[in-house]
């Protein structure tokens, strides 16, 4: 069944090894669960003003958005799907639906960070993810009860006087991710973003200089991710 797929390829994701820094590992990963369309949409928020961005990963980044994953001191990942409920569609289409799921990052320093948000998966006859949809709605991060401990020793000299506490320095960014992850989804955008230029200007006609065709597509974009950004927001209000 597409649930039983979906547990395997979360068990497979979470197992630690040192085998997730390498790129040749994550190759044959993506072509195991994923089929040759298959990506990612990745949905995360802002902890501060909840302003959601969204992320879509192709199937040819797929291994190097695995291998980018384990970086900044990553250690496992695991995503928790609650309560799984599996659809079949036209074309032995398996959509796999929670409502309710969780993305863990466990770091080498022994802290981590949970994202709760809703997971959908859809898996073709062969039962090889075409998307995989994780959308974050929130994300906390917890420090080891001995890290906390060493920052208020620190923090209390000699002579029995108290300063300000320093926490260690975060591990994620204000959306719950990596400053490495970050960066690779921004570059990742924008190579698609510019494959889709492309396409758009070859498709417009030939009176449109290659400027105009550019404002034109620039334009279009930020009416989509407008309508994307307040359907994301409705989404988490309800």
């Amino acid at each position: 069944s597409g649930i039983m797929r979906l547990l395997f390829y979360c068990e497979h994701l979470s197992a630690g090894t040192e085998q997730h820094k390498d790129l040749e590992f994550w190759k044959k990963f993506v072509i195991e669960y994923f089929a040759d369309i298959g990506g990612i949409k990745y949905t995360v928020v802002n902890s501060i003003d909840k302003t959601p961005k969204q992320y879509e990963v192709p199937n040819a980044a797929l291994p190097r958005y695995y291998n980018t994953l384990f970086q900044d001191g990553i250690r496992r990942v695991q995503i928790i799907p609650e309560n799984p409920r599996e659809i079949m569609m036209a074309q032995e289409v398996h959509v796999v639906e929670c409502i309710r799921a969780t993305m863990v990052y466990w770091f080498s320093n022994g802290s981590h960070v949970i994202s709760h948000g809703s997971l959908r998966v859809f898996l073709n006859a062969t039962l090889k993810i075409d998307s995989l949809e994780f959308h974050s709605h929130d994300h906390v991060e917890y420090i080891p009860r001995s890290l906390a401990v060493a920052a208020l020793s620190t923090a209390i000299s000699s002579d029995n006087t108290r300063t300000n506490i320093t926490l260690p320095h975060s591990q994620v960014n204000g959306f719950g991710i990596t400053d490495s992850l970050a960066r690779f989804l921004q570059v990742t955008q924008v190579m698609a973003q510019m494959g889709e230029l492309v396409n758009y200007y070859l498709s417009q006609s030939n009176l449109n200089s290659p400027l105009q065709t550019f404002n034109k597509f620039v334009s279009q974009i930020n009416a989509q991710r407008e309508v994307s950004q307040q359907q994301l927001q409705a989404h988490m209000q309800q």
